[in-house]
């Protein structure tokens, strides 16, 4: 008595067959893996890797509100007022900070008193560090720094306090 009679083999061949499609398929599936993989890290990686340090996280010192100060018969002797002004990180200005300050001189009035001041002060802090360019803006100026901010890197508009004596 055979092993196999004909019937069990035509199922072994189909078997046989459907395994080796399925293998074939798992095959591509993980060659099309494996090239996508080498593609984004070796590839493209350095592009990957600059955009990752790009979006690692930026701490600022932000100053706690300061509360209103009244004398003895609630007449108010200081209080707080917003201040819209504009900074830049020599870090993230791509075209120079030269660059980022004669653009933003091209939207806000910008003296080169004031020029040379940011230049120095740059000079003198980390290439990190946020440096005020201009403060005390009107709402109009801060928006319009604001509607130009994509063509402005390095540059940050701020929102911050101002103590006011009245």
């Amino acid at each position: 008595m055979p092993l196999f009679d004909r019937k069990d083999k035509s199922r072994y061949a189909s078997f046989t067959r459907r395994s080796l499609m399925l293998t074939g398929g798992m095959t591509g599936v993980f060659a099309l893996l494996a090239g996508r993989l080498y593609q984004l890290q070796i590839v493209n990686g350095s592009e990957y890797k600059m955009e990752a340090e790009d979006n690692r996280v930026n701490q600022r010192l932000v100053a706690p509100p300061r509360g209103t100060i009244l004398d003895r018969f609630g007449v108010e002797l200081a209080n707080n007022r917003r201040n819209y002004r504009v900074v830049i990180i020599a870090e993230q200005a791509t075209d120079g900070v030269e660059a980022a300050l004669d653009a933003i001189g091209k939207i806000i009035l910008l003296t080169p008193r004031q020029k040379d001041k940011v230049l120095r002060d740059i000079a003198q802090n980390k290439k990190f560090a946020p440096v005020p360019v201009v403060e005390n803006l009107s709402w109009d100026e801060f928006a319009r720094v604001n509607l130009h901010l994509p063509y402005l890197p390095g540059v940050q508009p701020d929102v911050g306090e101002t103590r006011s004596y009245p």
